[in-house]
């Protein structure tokens, strides 16, 4: 059976949960990149995205910005919110859409924070700005969040397969703790991008 031969067959019959897709990372990598062009596209559009938080998720850095706290805290609450959200869909039989929803927006948000440099700072500086400000962040949750997204739509498939079903595992339990125990970890990861951004923001500031 080919690979998308085995996608369909295990969604037509509610059994997702046991999809295995050679190199799922790098499928919802691309996903992540859709989102990181559907949000520079917003950003040229409407060039007040970066103001709003819950579209930039804190990336971008704002000129209000008077502290250091002022960086760190905006950047690292919205992406725990996002690991939340993240995790409570895998404890839902339907969490995969939201799962996928959530990953995507946050691509949108590091494309946001990384065209309102440019838009700011024009391109050769807005280059820089954005290459030591937003990516590192911006990758390091993405990945994190990316990670996370897939375990959740794993255990939602499998979740959906027992009602539709009614057949679960021997070791659910164990798959469940594993689920929390990976959230937990990289949940608290997620502080040291957040302050890996905070740290290129203030040599930028430093020496700019």
């Amino acid at each position: 059976m080919s690979t998308l031969q085995h996608v369909f067959y295990r969604t037509l019959t509610c059994r997702t949960g046991e999809l295995r897709i050679a190199h799922t990372k790098r499928i919802l990598m691309l996903w992540v990149l859709l989102g990181v062009g559907m949000g520079t596209a917003l950003s040229c559009y409407d060039a007040t995205a970066a103001d709003t938080l819950w579209l930039d998720h804190g990336l971008a850095v704002a000129d209000t910005a008077q502290n250091l706290w002022d960086v760190f805290a905006p950047c690292l609450f919205p992406t725990i919110l996002l690991m939340v959200l993240i995790l409570l869909c895998g404890f839902c039989a339907i969490g995969q859409p939201a799962a996928l929803f959530l990953l995507l927006s946050h691509g949108c948000a590091v494309g946001i924070a990384a065209a309102d440099c440019f838009l700011c700072h024009g391109f050769l500086q807005g280059l820089v700005q954005a290459a030591a400000m937003i990516v590192p962040h911006g990758f390091f949750s993405s990945l994190l969040l990316l990670l996370a997204a897939r375990d959740a739509m794993e255990l939602s498939g499998r979740l959906f397969a027992y009602l539709v079903h009614g057949d679960t595992e021997p070791d659910i339990r164990s798959r469940t703790r594993r689920y929390f125990l990976h959230f937990l970890g990289r949940t608290a990861l997620l502080p040291l991008g957040a302050a890996a951004q905070t740290l290129f923001v203030w040599l930028f500031a430093a020496f700019s």
